[in-house]
């Protein structure tokens, strides 16, 4: 069982040096999981060790990245520790009605 959870993580490992990107389940578009010879334990054991990052990249659906890709998407994440009442209100308008220019936003949320 060791040896083959090693080969597992290996596999992981190969999969992730030339590619970004990893799903968990079945995607007739994207790579998952199994198809390139890994398991959820060795995924797992990898993301403990902090050698592969898992988020809901891809339609919201579990996503394993390299390390290469999340270092390169960090930057870009919204980050909400440090928003006032105010900014999370605006945020949910604009989730709320979609794409909306700021003479709008002034409309509908006076200051």
């Amino acid at each position: 069982m060791e040896n083959k959870l090693a080969l597992e993580k290996e596999n992981i490992r190969k999969y992730f040096a030339s590619h970004g990107l990893l799903l968990a389940n079945e995607n007739p578009d994207l790579p998952r999981l199994e198809k390139i010879g890994g398991s959820w334990q060795a995924v797992v054991s990898l993301i403990k060790a902090g050698k592969v990052f898992h988020s809901k990249l891809y339609k919201g659906r579990t996503t394993y990245l390299s390390p290469t890709l999340y270092s390169a998407l960090s930057p870009y994440v919204q980050k909400t520790d440090d928003l006032s009442a105010e900014d999370f209100a605006l945020l949910a308008f604009v989730d709320r009605f979609g794409p909306i220019n700021t003479k709008e936003i002034k409309l509908h949320c006076p200051e």
